[in-house]
């Protein structure tokens, strides 16, 4: 695909190049259609780090090929996954129900936002291309009354709403705040989590509190409690101070009856880091608890990158 002169040329576009060619990381562009599943769900972009293959895909939809913000909100996109902002990964050898998947990708791609929004408006760039259909369907789908824990979709889009634009997610509020008010309790719940994304550290932070309200709240309608701390893992980022001391003293493994891969736990949070297993069947039993307590982190940290 032809990336437009006026993109090229522009300073983000060189630095998001630059930073992939330093971490070895292939950056493409490709264009979709509205036959596609990506056209389907109605996206202008879409922006995709593929970790094994040390890849990002860039696609933008055959619509938007001329739209300048439409690939400088891609480029934003690569630019934090080239920083470390961290992504979440659902552990795949547990069944999730759809909509929860949904929710899961709605709420990655919603706190990712907080760093592309602000990113656009430093760079002046009109985000209204962008929004407007955005904002009208949500309008009218946040309008019916949603039982159980599909009131999560309601929530959810309110907030990528408001990291978009705050004055539109107000007016929307206004318009469901008597008839919708668990879910504007919970929205502004999640919306307390947002406040501090600076940094990936930050973000990672706001990561894990939405995932407790998540879990929380899934708990408090269905009885059931989703582990969302042990099956969805958000990538980790350790401070320097941490790297010389024992693995073990920042994290541990858990080994879940009749599952394969061992959950390491971040001991600070209790949230996942990584699912590890020996090409899909089981390690020796404590074998990467003996791991942690051998090896300082930095060290366990190249063993599992190698």
């Amino acid at each position: 695909m032809i990336v437009p002169h006026i993109v090229k040329s522009s300073k983000l576009y060189k630095e998001v190049m630059e930073l992939g060619q330093q971490k070895g990381i292939s950056i493409t562009f490709n264009e979709f259609f509205k036959e596609s599943p990506e056209g389907q769900k109605g996206w202008l972009g879409s922006t995709r780090y593929i970790k094994e293959l040390k890849s990002i895909r860039i696609g933008i939809a055959s619509s938007s090929l001329s739209d300048q913000a439409v690939f400088i909100h891609e480029l934003l996109h690569a630019k934090s996954y080239l920083l470390g902002y961290p992504g979440i990964q659902k552990y795949s050898n547990i069944p999730f129900p759809p909509f929860m998947n949904l929710i899961m990708e709605s709420m990655q791609n919603t706190i990712h936002h907080l760093f592309v929004y602000r990113e656009m408006k430093l760079l002046g760039v009109c985000q209204k291309s962008i929004d407007t259909d955005f904002f009208e369907n949500i309008k009218q789908g946040i309008k019916h009354k949603v039982e159980g824990i599909g009131k999560l979709a309601i929530i959810f889009n309110l907030l990528e709403v408001y990291v978009r634009d705050e004055f539109v997610a107000e007016e929307m509020v206004e318009i469901i705040k008597e008839t919708h008010q668990e879910e504007l309790y919970l929205y502004n719940l999640v919306k307390s989590a947002l406040k501090e994304t600076n940094s990936p550290a930050e973000m990672r932070k706001t990561f894990i509190s939405i995932l407790k309200i998540i879990n929380d709240f899934v708990k408090e309608e269905t009885k059931e409690d989703l582990f969302l701390n042990i099956i969805i893992k958000v990538d980790p980022i350790f401070p320097d101070t941490l790297l010389p001391l024992k693995a073990s003293s920042t994290l541990q493994a858990v080994r879940l009856k009749d599952f394969p891969h061992d959950f390491v736990l971040d001991k600070r949070d209790n949230q996942c880091c990584w699912f590890l297993s020996r090409n899909g069947e089981p390690l020796e039993e404590n074998y990467i608890n003996s791991l942690l307590n051998q090896c300082t982190l930095q060290q366990f940290l190249h063993l599992i990158n190698e």
